[in-house]
This record gives C-alpha cells, sequence and structure tokens, in this order.
C-alpha cells in the first residue's frame, strides 16, 4: 500500500469516527425506498417504469413476484440497460425528450438519483405525467443544486472529477461522477415545474447532511459538518441537500391513504 493511500485510509477512517455519532444524511434515500415498497404493495399497481434505471435495480429481484409488477427501464446508457437483470424490458433513450414513454402506460415511475442527470427536468415531468394512468405516482429522490458537494461538481472540470475518484474512491467509480446538469433540483424550482406539468405535490422529505463526499480529506469533514448543522437549523427547503418528492396524477385508477401530515 503506497503513502498516499495509506493517508487516505487513514482520513476516511477518522472521518467516519467522527461522522458516526451525527445524524444520517441518508434519510431521503431510506424514505424513497419505503415509499416506493409502500407503493409496490397497492393492489392497483402492476406496471413500474425505473427511471435513469442503469445496471441494477435498488429492489429485491423477488418483489416482481411477490407484488405481481412488471418492470421496464429506461436509460441513456444501453451497455448498463444490458446487464440489468431485474428488468422486464427497457427504452434507450433521453426522459426528456417527448413521445419515448407513450401516454398512459405505467402506474408508477420511479427515479433514484437521476434528476440531476437531466438537462431538461420540466420536459421529463411533462412526459411523466403523460406516462402515468390517472391516480399514478412518481416517486423522485435526488440531490439539491444547492448542496455543497453540487456546488463543487459544477465548479471542478469533468476530467478532474474522475481522477479525483478514481484516487480517493475507487470502488465508487463506476457509481459516481457522471456528469450532472442540476437543472430544477432546488426544492422550490422542482415543485413548481411538477406542478405547472399537472402533478400534485403528495409528500416532500429534505435531508440537510451531506459530508460523506469528503471522507477522503478529514479537515473537510469537520467544515462540512459545520455547515450541514447551520442548514439544517434555518431549515428552509431550498437549503436541502437532497430531496424526496412523491408526485402524484389525479384521478381513480388508485388510491392510497397516507399516515404523514400533508404539505
Amino acid at each position: 500500500m503506497g503513502v498516499l493511500r495509506w493517508l487516505i485510509n487513514l482520513n476516511v477512517a477518522l472521518s467516519r469516527r467522527f461522522d458516526s455519532q451525527n445524524l444520517s444524511e441518508y434519510g431521503a434515500q431510506v424514505e424513497y425506498l419505503r415509499i416506493v415498497t409502500l407503493l409496490f404493495s397497492v393492489p392497483d399497481v402492476g406496471s413500474v417504469l425505473d427511471v435513469a434505471a442503469g445496471g441494477h435495480w435498488h429492489f429485491p429481484s423477488y418483489y416482481k413476484t411477490a407484488y405481481g409488477l412488471h418492470v421496464t427501464g429506461i436509460d441513456i446508457d444501453e451497455e448498463n440497460l444490458k446487464v440489468n437483470r431485474d428488468l422486464d424490458g427497457f427504452v434507450v433513450g433521453d426522459v426528456c425528450s417527448g413521445g419515448l414513454l407513450g401516454p398512459g402506460n405505467y402506474d408508477l415511475l420511479t427515479c433514484y438519483s437521476g434528476i440531476e442527470h437531466f438537462p431538461d427536468v420540466e420536459s421529463f415531468l411533462g412526459s411523466a405525467f403523460a406516462s402515468l394512468r390517472g391516480g399514478g405516482a412518481l416517486v423522485a429522490q435526488f440531490p439539491s443544486s444547492l448542496a455543497p458537494f453540487a456546488i463543487l461538481n459544477r465548479l471542478l472540470p469533468q476530467e478532474l472529477k474522475r481522477y479525483l475518484i478514481r484516487k480517493l474512491s475507487p470502488a465508487k467509480t463506476d457509481e459516481i461522477g457522471y456528469p450532472a446538469v442540476y437543472d430544477r433540483c432546488k426544492y422550490s424550482s422542482f415543485k413548481a415545474s411538477a406542478e405547472r406539468c399537472g402533478f400534485e405535490v403528495e409528500y416532500y422529505l429534505p435531508t440537510y447532511m451531506s459530508s460523506s463526499y469528503f471522507y477522503p480529506f478529514f479537515p473537510a469533514i469537520i467544515a462540512s459538518q459545520a455547515l450541514d448543522y447551520l442548514r439544517l437549523i434555518f431549515g428552509t427547503r431550498n437549503m436541502a441537500s437532497y430531496n424526496l418528492f412523491l408526485l402524484r396524477r389525479s384521478g381513480k385508477h388508485f388510491q392510497m391513504k397516507w399516515s404523514w401530515h400533508p404539505l
């Protein structure tokens, strides 16, 4: 092990120890999995489209049989879709282009960390709305354009980001580092676009903590944690690091009563 790798591992270990007692930054991600699983259990939900599906589904394969699901994936990367064994079918293309999703084909659309890569989010939302049956839902989890790591992501050249990922987090080289646009990724911007496209915002959850990107450099963790807590204290939704939205197309195809308070 080289000196550089030893120093990186030491910084990661210190960062994780420092971070262990702090609030989790994975609230939006975990809640996404919970909400989508609840929607899978609704009897009228059968046709699911996983947007920006990539190379793997985020749920156990047996969910398809247990809940009677037909899962289609859409992504711009055909090679990733071909290795995604959980899909019953896939579409290759840009989700921001009209016509790819088709009218009224799906009961549920899911999108885990894909919105930030779309060049025209409002066009995607318009297509997503048209593709849902009445009462259908879109669940989307994505980082905010105002998250500290998102701001840094836009400032650094793409080649430099890929180099840093290879050196600092080689295990994540295939997972992160794709070009991100962050169009309409702020809470107020995404909500306004969704409502213009006809959606009702049924549920929203912000997550403010977002320091794990800085694990390889311990001093940065201290500064990032301080900033996270300041944003959490002030608590405005536009200052969140991650957003989770449940959007609904009105109609009677299926209905589900939620236990949370409305917005």
